[in-house]
C-alpha cells in the first residue's frame, strides 16, 4: 500500500523538495484511495447474490416455503453488497483495466484544476496523481512545461504502481526530466507546498 505507509507523507515531501531544488517546475503529488465509486460493481454482485436463493429454490431438490424466498433473496443481496464493499478485490476483479485507467485520468484532470497546479507564475506546475485501488499514476503538465519538454520524454515512465518505492522511483524519473529541460534558475520560489495531498 502507498497511502497507509507510515512514511508516505515524510518521504514524498522530502523527495519533492529535493527534486524542486534542481528545477524551475513545481511538483504536486496527490494520492487517492480510488478514482471511481464502482457502485455498479457492488450492485451487480448484490443482484447476482440475491438471485441465488431463487435459483436454488427452482432447481434444488430441497423444499423451500415460497413465502420465505423473497426474504432469502433480500438477505443474500445485502450480503453481496457488503462483501463487494470489503477492500478492493471486487473492482479489480470485475472491471477491465481500460476502464480503471480512464477513471484515474478523469479524476486527475479534475484534481489538476482543483489544486490549482496551473496557478504558478510561469505555468510550470506538474501533477503526479496516484490512485491506489487502480494501482495507476497519471502525470499532467501545465503549458509552460510542454513548451520546454518534448512529449517523447515522458513515454518511458512506468505508471503502474502499487508501493511507495515505485512512487519514489517515478518521482525521481520525473525530476530528472524536469532538471534536464527546465533547470532551476536564480529565482526559484517554492510556490506550492511540497507535502502530498491525500484523497479518501
Amino acid at each position: 500500500m502507498i497511502i497507509d505507509h507510515p512514511e508516505f507523507n515524510s518521504r514524498v515531501e522530502l523527495l519533492v523538495g529535493e527534486l524542486e531544488h534542481e528545477t524551475q517546475a513545481e511538483i504536486v503529488v496527490v494520492a487517492a484511495r480510488h478514482s471511481g465509486s464502482y457502485r455498479d460493481v457492488r450492485l451487480g454482485l448484490a443482484a447476482t447474490m440475491g438471485l441465488l436463493p431463487l435459483l436454488v429454490a427452482l432447481y434444488s431438490p430441497l423444499q423451500f416455503h415460497p413465502a420465505n424466498i423473497p426474504l432469502y433473496m433480500l438477505l443474500f443481496g445485502v450480503l453481496g453488497w457488503w462483501v463487494a464493499g470489503l477492500g478492493v478485490w471486487a473492482p479489480r476483479t470485475f472491471t477491465r483495466k481500460p476502464r480503471r485507467q480512464a477513471q484515474v485520468l478523469e479524476a486527475a484532470k479534475a484534481t489538476f484544476v482543483e489544486v490549482a497546479v496551473h496557478g504558478t507564475r510561469d505555468r510550470t506546475g506538474i501533477l503526479i496523481y496516484v490512485s491506489e485501488l487502480e494501482r495507476r499514476a497519471v502525470i499532467l503538465r501545465d503549458l509552460g512545461l510542454d513548451g520546454h519538454i518534448p512529449g517523447s520524454a515522458w513515454n518511458e515512465l512506468g505508471l503502474d504502481l502499487n508501493e511507495l518505492d515505485g512512487l519514489e522511483a517515478l518521482l525521481r524519473q520525473v525530476g530528472n526530466i524536469l532538471a534536464e529541460h527546465i533547470p532551476a534558475g536564480d529565482d526559484n520560489p517554492n510556490e506550492i507546498p511540497n507535502a502530498p495531498r491525500v484523497r479518501s
